[in-house]
């Protein structure tokens, strides 16, 4: 696997951590992109506990498709990419997610996922 740090913060910063030692705050990592936030350590489990409810009222599979697509992202060229997502969209366009989310929508309510898992493809 190659080392991804250089990409997320640049060589200079890369090296600097790694050669040097030095510790990076929570702070500072946020700020170069590494985390996607820091919060207080007395505001820590109120946070997750948030954000855990975000996603858990999301439909099950959103998740995987959205680390699919970015994963794919990384190697792929612009036109399979474009492609990839054209893809997936039409096989989870089917879905009774999207069925959901488009009915929430319409009636002005908050959607309610209920499917555990909808479409699998060996194409991810």
């Amino acid at each position: 696997m190659p080392c991804r740090l250089p990409r997320h913060v640049g060589r200079a910063r890369a090296l600097g951590l790694t050669l040097l030692g030095e510790r990076l705050s929570a702070e500072q990592a946020a700020q170069w992109g590494l985390v996607w936030a820091c919060v207080e350590d007395a505001q820590l489990m109120s946070e997750a506990l948030s954000i855990a409810k975000r996603l858990a009222a999301l439909p099950a599979h959103s998740a995987l498709e959205t680390r699919a697509l970015y994963r794919a992202g990384e190697a792929n060229t612009l036109a399979d990419q474009l492609a990839y997502e054209a893809r997936r969209q039409r096989e989870l366009l089917s879905g009774a997610s999207f069925a959901e989310g488009l009915a929430a929508f319409g009636a002005k309510r908050p959607a309610v996922f209920t499917a555990r898992r909808e479409i699998t493809s060996k194409n991810r």
